[in-house]
């Protein structure tokens, strides 16, 4: 097998992958949470199952993990270590305190400026049953 060459940097592939986990991918994706949990809401409806933005990362790790049966390449592991990052800071954003003025996000990470006085909202997470969830300081509180 051939050997990974180092990036120019000679950066660890876990310092590649934190850069830009941690980078302007938050900007241009939004958050892990935010980013992963769009997909997820596609795949719900897709598969008719729920899927986690969590199992959307370890989806796309088995991908990456399909593709390289032929070769591993430095992107590939350090894709890994990224989808790794990306469900632990999905897992910090689900119990991260809200701040006054934040949106508050329901267990699918739908964001809820529809939500009624009441705090209640429709949740449509996938094609099976709807989700009624309340509006709270905390997504894993919902």
């Amino acid at each position: 097998m051939t050997p990974i060459p180092p990036t120019p940097t000679n950066e660890t592939i876990l310092e590649e992958a934190a850069r830009i986990v941690e980078g302007t991918r938050n900007n241009e994706y939004g958050t892990p949470f935010v980013n992963h949990s769009r997909t997820a809401s596609f795949w719900s409806v897709y598969l008719g199952i729920d899927i986690t933005p969590e199992q959307v990362c370890m989806l796309n790790i088995l991908q990456k993990l399909s593709r390289s049966m032929n070769s591993i390449t430095r992107d590939t592991l350090v894709d890994f270590a990224g989808y790794a990052r990306n469900i632990e800071k999905i897992q910090d954003e689900r119990v991260a305190p809200r701040r006054e003025g934040e949106e508050a996000v329901c267990e699918h990470g739908h964001t809820l400026p529809h939500a009624t006085a009441d705090g209640k909202h429709q949740c449509y997470p996938g094609l099976s049953t709807a989700f009624v969830g309340t509006v709270t300081d905390t997504p894993s509180q919902q």
